[in-house]
């Protein structure tokens, strides 16, 4: 160890050879997007440049329905001149193929209640062009009774088109039955498909397994919602095609040595999405194609092809939905555990994020993940979704991982597949494991689950929860919420509603971040560390390790702008004043409720202060009076008053602290503006010792905000003020006395 002061370096800006940003991605569509208006025809506001598009042709409108539908994604208004002006030239046109009528079908679909009719009218063109097995080729068949030729490529298409009528009420399920007997019959012995089995010996490809996959979880979805299990001849066939595509799927790798690139991106995202696949192979898909799009986008600004794929209307369009598509936030994460029955309602939550999306006016993707996958892919939506009829038995590696999703900002609903009180007792166990500080008990008649957006009133209603006192981290569902939510018309009943209160509560009513949104730092490197500086958290008689990952995350960003972390150690209150040389500078008291501190713990940290350290009291969650009550304590005890932070403090300035910067103006979450008024300046107060701030109080949550918690109810401020304010204080403190500093033998300058 050697002691020293901590350097603070500025770390260059990341590229696509880092992980990409939702930055990246949001520029890539704005760019997609200028480079579509700018080849639009202006005569007709089509788009015209694919040979497909000539007057005389079959697929005429297909460009310019594909071009209108990526748009829409892509979040451009339908009543915008030159978007409608497409919209309505799509309309006018007459097509008479699969492609065609399934994209105007997607498209109408997108718009309001007006255009449904037009949907409906394409919708009946497809279930009159699918022949006599549910199949799709380029035109209507001859005669509807006669099987004909077809292909995979357009069966895909068409059953998209019946899925968008079927989601409204319309279409024709026969005909998605008839298609899923179908894919179960020439599905090949290795679980994928191909073009078409008029060449028996053709192999199974990417795009046509994803294809076919699709097909069965669109049937699955609307055929199968009110099974209390998954019938084996409906699992297998998509268990088969699952594992094709996780044999077969090697991220970026597979879409830039595929001939249709940007379709197999399109046919991967559809699949993975209505599966809620996260991973494939250990590769997140998402990642892995907006790696491909950024790569190939043409960014020179003197080209006019700037913001397309070569050129490309129609890759570009595929590239700009896929990129926009996926871009929705992930809001909820299925466990999968495998080997286990943790999938009985395999549509449970497609239908309420489907119903969520309607219901916020914001698109919405849920997510499903393998406790064995690794523990950073966890992170991210703030919810978790466990459901089971059977006792779940996690293993210890799988127990870590749950449990570092919660101790990161993340919140697990349970739900009894049947009510079976085997799968309650199993979890009710496993959180007694994981938290034994902080018991199952009923949540009160006030909690936000039961008030935030709905009203619960129904006293049968009950449900039971693990808090550490300032959020939520496990609920316990009262009955068998997956089933109902598969089952029954959205919206309607006590189930919804409660979840929907739950959503609300845990997104901060809808203001979740886009998928590819960093919510922490890159991980440390432990290869290249050039030391560590340490932080103490202080023990005391009540809860006071509230949330224990919050260095670690802060540890991460220090690291990313200096190449240091942090080392993070646990000291007794009543043993601030013991004779320690590696005693930290800083240290962080956290809690919720009131506590009360005997004269020689308070001795203890006067001693700690008056030798030169530094205290910060947190409330936890920004409700309760912890911090009130230690403030009153303390003063009382030291015969000093409380004061607020001045303006000029170098912990608001951030003067020399590159990773937390100036906080003389904040941002709070929006709950706390609603509820304690509005205002930019930090609410940090201190008792001053030799001048300097030696004793810090906030009465408003710092740890939650900086794990990226935005629950409804939560007095706090936004994750970026928090950390620069947490970060700010540590670099005051041991910029000013010398701290104990690991050296790492050989790290990178």
């Amino acid at each position: 160890a050697l002691a020293c002061a901590m350097v603070w370096i500025v770390a260059a800006r990341p590229t696509f050879a880092e992980p990409i940003d939702d930055r990246d991605i949001r520029q890539a569509i704005d760019d997609m997007v200028a480079y579509l208006y700018r080849v639009q025809d202006p005569e007709t506001g089509a788009w015209l440049r694919s040979p497909y598009s000539a007057p005389t042709s079959a697929y005429v409108g297909g460009e310019t329905a594909l071009v209108a539908l990526a748009l829409v994604y892509a979040g451009e208004s339908f009543q915008g001149p030159r978007l409608s002006r497409a919209i309505e030239y799509v309309w006018r046109v007459d097509p008479q193929t699969v492609y065609v009528n399934a994209l105007r079908a997607q498209l109408w679909a997108k718009l309001p209640d007006d255009f449904h009719q037009r949907l409906r009218a394409d919708v009946n063109w497809l279930v009159a062009a699918a022949d006599a097995a549910g199949r799709f080729h380029y035109r209507q068949p001859m005669s509807p009774t006669v099987a004909g030729p077809y292909d995979h490529s357009n069966t895909q298409f068409g059953v998209l088109g019946l899925w968008e009528g079927a989601k409204r009420g319309g279409g024709d399920t026969g005909v998605l039955a008839l298609n899923r007997r179908h894919c179960h019959t020439v599905q090949l012995a290795d679980g994928g498909w191909a073009y078409s089995t008029a060449d028996h010996n053709a192999p199974a490809t990417a795009t046509m397994t994803a294809a076919g996959l699709t097909c069965l979880l669109i049937a699955q979805s609307q055929l199968d919602r009110d099974r209390m299990t998954v019938a084996p001849a409906v699992a297998e066939p998509i268990d088969k095609a699952m594992a094709w595509l996780e044999r077969n799927f090697h991220g970026a790798e597979t879409f830039g040595r595929n001939a249709h690139t940007y379709y197999l991106m399109l046919s991967i995202e559809r699949a993975a999405l209505a599966s809620g696949a996260k991973l494939l192979n250990n590769h997140d898909w998402y990642e892995a194609g907006a790696r491909v799009i950024l790569e190939r986008l043409v960014r020179d600004r003197q080209s006019e092809a700037r913001g397309s794929i070569g050129g490309d209307t129609i890759n570009t369009a595929f590239a700009l939905m896929f990129l926009a598509r996926g871009r929705a936030p992930v809001w909820v994460t299925k466990v999968k555990v495998p080997g286990q029955a943790w999938n009985n309602r395999p549509n449970d939550l497609e239908m309420f994020t489907r119903y969520i999306s309607d219901f916020s006016e914001k698109a919405q993707n849920w997510q499903m993940l393998s406790l064995n996958a690794p523990p950073e892919q966890w992170l991210g939506p703030p919810l978790a979704f466990l459901a089971s009829d059977a006792a779940v038995e996690l293993t210890g590696q799988q127990k870590e991982t749950l449990k570092h999703y919660l101790d990161h900002g993340g919140m697990l609903v349970v739900s009894p597949d049947t009510g079976s009180e085997a799968f309650l007792r199993s979890v009710r166990a496993l959180a007694r494991e994981l938290y034994p500080q902080w018991p199952i008990r009923e949540l009160a008649d006030d909690h936000p689950f039961y008030t935030t957006l709905f009203r619960i009133s129904d006293k049968r209603r009950r449900l039971k929860g693990v808090s550490n006192g300032a959020r939520e981290l496990i609920v316990f569902a009262d009955q068998d919420w997956g089933y109902e939510l598969q089952a029954d018309t959205p919206g309607r009943g006590e189930t919804w509603r409660l979840m929907t209160n739950i959503w609300a509560v845990a997104t901060n009513r809808g203001l979740l971040s886009p998928r590819m949104t960093a919510r922490f730092a890159s991980p440390v490197n432990e290869h290249r560390l050039k030391g560590a500086v340490a932080v103490g958290r202080v023990i005391y008689d009540g809860d006071w390790l509230v949330e224990p990952a919050v260095w670690q995350v802060l540890a991460r960003r220090l690291y990313k702008h200096t190449g240091m972390t942090i080392e993070v150690r646990d000291y007794e209150l009543s043993l601030l004043d013991a004779a320690d040389d590696r005693k930290p500078q800083f240290m962080h008291m956290t809690g919720v409720d009131k506590a009360s501190l005997s004269d020689s713990q308070l001795d203890a940290l006067r001693a700690y202060i008056e030798a030169g350290g530094t205290v910060l009291v947190e409330n936890v969650g920004g409700r309760g009076g912890f911090t009130e009550s230690i403030e009153r304590q303390v003063s009382a005890h030291l015969d000093k008053p409380v004061a607020p932070m001045p303006a000029m403090s170098q912990i608001l300035t951030g003067e020399g602290s590159a990773p937390g910067g100036d906080v003389r103006r904040v941002v709070y979450q929006r709950y706390a503006v609603l509820h304690h008024g509005f205002t930019t300046r930090p609410r940090l107060t201190a008792i001053r010792v030799g001048g300097r701030p030696a004793v810090i109080f906030s009465r408003e949550d710092l740890s939650e905000a900086a794990l990226g918690v935005a629950h409804w109810g939560i007095v706090c401020y936004q994750r970026e003020s928090a950390e620069s304010l947490l970060l700010n204080m540590l670099h005051a403190t041991t910029s000013r006395n010398a701290v104990a500093t690991t050296v790492v033998e050989g790290a990178a300058d």
